[in-house]
């Protein structure tokens, strides 16, 4: 192998030993384990000299939990038998920090072969290892928390993980050897797309994407994946390591959010602004109903659709100041269209919220209800009008109310005093009776004298007066001789005298109508007295009914004036009503001046009984 000319073998092992202690660490045990000498390399390696580890046991090297194990000891119980170890071993240095090293434990055999020292040749490979445990605890990382498999460059599985196989409903036994295209639909295995996927993988490529992938018994999965082809030194690839996350339930919500969405903006008029109020987007239903292209308002601020006096208030600037904090906002808003025309929205502003919390937009989703308020402020202008009429209406029935109360009062005063003028006038017509009889008889009968108290000389008109109220004898002679008026009733002396009422003749009732004073003069009576106050009774029923009816007309009067004021030509009833007072009014003007002439007439002249003397 090596040609040392001159030179004996034992020269050729000598150069041997110096070129690998050169380039390796190099220390050497007894059977026992304990340090014999180590060269520069390894004691530059774990930051010791010769003299602080030399007689020490090998254990100064191990970690603490490593040295009191099984393994351990049956480590070292093998190298004194002559096993030969090698591989990557975890060695502790003098400062404490780990070293990593790919070393090999040979025993050192006699010439009978019997172990009688052990040499450790070994190369530090700690960046190398913390690579790779790096590597190693990314993939393991990767691998706990996304779907891994890995295909040979033909599409050929060749492993997979737990979450892959989790997320497909397979085992690892039912796709381990089989093409990649069992994932696809029927319909993408031989489509060009599928195939170009193939070959880019196969140039190196890396591809990444959401992909719909077919899991065990059909079911429908979607997956945010990337194929990475894995290259060797010379960037060939090797094989093609694929890391996925099952995003199925997310793609469905937002397939059904993206379609809600799509309807809403067909729907309704929807425009984006920044928190300032900027305007940055607007669909086609917001700009056909405002009037505007986009162009004329994208970069404009929300301010140039509100009516100039709103826009400069404090309410509309701490309305934005509500939106850049992330208020949502809501309601029915009066904008201003294009050329100054009036539209109602009603409308939602919504703040939209970045990955950090804060607003970075507002979105406001709007309809137009420009019709509706319309109406609806007509409505209400005609429920106003209607609760004027309505109150009218109260006011005219409280006074047609007050009509008819009236209109009863006057009913029961006119019935009453009708009543009164009823019974005035049959005691007047009865007056009336008594004193035309009364006439007949001062005709009739000549006048006859009383000349004797108790004798029976002739009456005559001038009576007497009655002696210490004794009562009067009328129409008997003395001597108990018929009285002088044929058919006329005479009345016996021995009458009792309270009866004086009845001591006249039915002829000469007159007689009664004077009333003898004590002190002998005769003083007049008024006569007739039914005449006069049935006269008077009937003339004081005429001013109260005449004071009624007056009042009844005042207030028809009033209500009618009302009426034709308008209050009740609204109202078909109260137009009736109206017609009714109105013809009331003329009738009682009509018939007021005969009714009042025939009321306060002046009374027949009382007629008196004249008496010779």
């Amino acid at each position: 192998m090596f040609s040392f000319t001159g030179t004996t073998s034992r020269d050729r092992a000598s150069a041997l030993l110096a070129a690998i202690d050169r380039s390796q660490a190099i220390i050497e045990f007894d059977l026992g384990g304990n340090i014999q000498t180590a060269n520069a390399n390894f004691l530059r390696l774990l930051g010791y000299t010769l003299d602080d580890i030399k007689g020490r046991h090998h254990r100064i090297f191990v970690d603490p939990a490593e040295r009191e194990g099984a393994p351990y000891r049956e480590f070292w119980a093998g190298l004194r038998s002559g096993t030969y170890h090698s591989g990557e071993f975890l060695r502790i240095a003098k400062d404490g920090h780990h070293v990593w090293i790919q070393a090999s434990y040979s025993p050192i055999l006699n010439r009978i072969g019997t172990p009688v020292g052990v040499v450790k040749v070994a190369s530090d490979v700690t960046a190398a290892k913390m690579k790779s445990l790096d590597d190693n605890g990314n993939r393991a990382a990767i691998s706990r928390a996304q779907a891994v498999i890995e295909f040979a460059m033909d599409g050929t599985i060749l492993t997979a993980n737990d979450n892959f196989l989790s997320a497909m409903g397979y085992s690892l036994d039912e796709i381990k050897g089989k093409h990649h295209s069992m994932f696809v639909e029927p319909a993408d295995r031989d489509s060009p797309a599928y195939r170009e996927l193939w070959t880019r993988l196969n140039r190196g490529d890396y591809v990444p994407g959401e992909f719909k992938r077919i899991g065990k018994g059909g079911r429908e999965v979607w997956i945010l994946a990337s194929y990475n082809p894995i290259l060797d030194d010379c960037g060939k690839p090797l094989k093609v390591v694929k890391y996925a996350t099952d995003i199925t339930k997310e793609t469905l919500a937002n397939a059904d959010s993206a379609g809600q969405i799509a309807a809403i903006r067909k729907s309704q008029a929807v425009i984006e602004f920044k928190p300032d109020g900027t305007i940055l987007d607007a669909n086609d239903n917001f700009l056909k109903t405002m009037g505007y292209s986009l162009t004329e308002i994208k970069g404009q601020h929300h301010g140039m659709f509100v009516d100039p006096a709103e826009r400069g208030s404090q309410a509309y600037r701490e309305f934005w100041a509500g939106l850049a904090r992330g208020e949502y906002r809501a309601g029915e808003f009066r904008r201003l269209a294009k050329g100054g025309r009036e539209v109602w929205i009603q409308a939602s502003y919504n703040p939209i919220f970045g990955l950090d919390g804060r607003p970075y937009k507002v979105v406001k989703y709007a309809a137009d209800t420009t019709a509706q308020v319309q109406r609806r402020l007509a409505n209400e202008e005609v429920r106003g009008q209607l609760l004027r009429v309505a109150d009218s209406t109260e006011e005219l029935t409280a006074t047609v109310n007050m009509i008819a109360e009236a209109t009863n009062q006057t009913r029961h005063i006119a019935l009453e005093a009708v009543g009164n003028v009823e019974s005035a006038d049959a005691q007047a017509a009865a007056a009336r009776r008594r004193r035309a009889g009364d006439e007949r008889d001062r005709r009739d009968h000549r006048p006859h004298y009383r000349t004797d108290q108790f004798a029976g000389s002739q009456c005559h008109d001038r009576i007497r007066p009655r002696r210490r109220g004794r009562p009067r004898l009328c129409g008997r002679r003395a001597g108990g001789q018929e009285p002088r008026h044929p058919g006329a009733s005479g009345h016996r002396s021995d009458r009792r005298p309270d009866r004086q009422s009845q001591r006249h003749c039915r002829r000469c009732r007159q007689c009664a109508r004077f009333d003898q004073g004590g002190n002998g003069q005769g003083q007049r009576v008024r006569q007739f007295d039914g005449l006069d106050r049935g006269a008077t009774e009937r003339r004081d029923s005429g001013d109260r009914l005449e004071h009624a009816a007056s009042h009844c007309y005042v207030a028809m009067t009033r209500a009618w004036r009302q009426g034709t004021n308008g209050h009740l030509t609204a109202l078909d009833d109260g137009a009736r009503v109206a017609a009714h007072i109105h013809s009331t009014k003329q009738t009682y003007t009509q018939n007021r001046q005969p009714m009042r002439a025939a009321l306060t007439a002046p009374e027949e002249p009382e007629v008196r009984p004249q008496f010779g003397n």
